[in-house]
């Protein structure tokens, strides 16, 4: 309110009264006259400030380390022995070796313990337990010779949790065409003895 008063009469009854202007001019009737506390708009600018900082400090948050958005899975995969997705063993002979390299990579969202095994003919030829831990990648060599001549099916098999117990959580398949060796018999080999 500014300090312009200024004396009106009433013209009811005699009475003088006071009127008074705003700093903006427009008369004081119609206003409560209660000017707004600067201690209150100091607290909600306080507020404001608070929830503005807050929202900032949550986008950063979310663009330095952004929540998981993908389901968790692992990656099983076989590649040939030089190390591309090509050049597997698929053509040996009876007492051939072919080897291969087998991996996976853990997407899991945390250390994950696998079991991976290999078998040709139901005769187990690679059997391996190994930890991972999350977004790393665990490759290793695998070596199996055919016994017999024939189409054969190398199986690869991974189990999450350690345990070859089950259903495998993935299954991958080689098929390997054995042929005879170069004399046409098949090599003795101590079990047959």
């Amino acid at each position: 309110m500014s300090d312009d008063r200024r004396r009106t009469r009433d013209g009811r009854d005699g009475v003088e009264s006071m009127s008074a202007t705003y700093d903006d001019g427009a008369p004081s009737e119609g206003r409560s006259g209660i000017l707004p506390d600067s201690r209150v708009e100091r607290w909600v600018t306080v507020a404001l400030l608070v929830v503005l900082l807050a929202a900032v400090g949550g986008v950063v948050y979310l663009a330095v380390a952004p929540p998981e958005t993908t389901d968790p899975y692992t990656e099983f995969y076989v590649l040939g022995p030089d190390g591309n997705a090509s050049g597997y063993p698929t053509d040996l002979t009876v007492g051939e070796t072919g080897t291969f390299v087998v991996g996976l990579t853990n997407h899991e969202h945390g250390s994950e313990q696998y079991a991976v095994t290999a078998t040709l003919d139901d005769r187990t030829v690679f059997d391996r337990t190994v930890t991972v831990e999350n977004e790393a990648t665990w490759e290793t060599n695998v070596s199996f010779t055919p016994e017999t001549p024939g189409e054969k099916r190398l199986r690869l098999s991974l189990y999450t949790g350690g345990g070859t117990a089950g259903a495998p959580d993935q299954t991958l398949r080689l098929l390997v065409s054995v042929t005879p060796d170069a004399n046409g018999t098949r090599p003795t080999l101590a079990h047959d003895r």
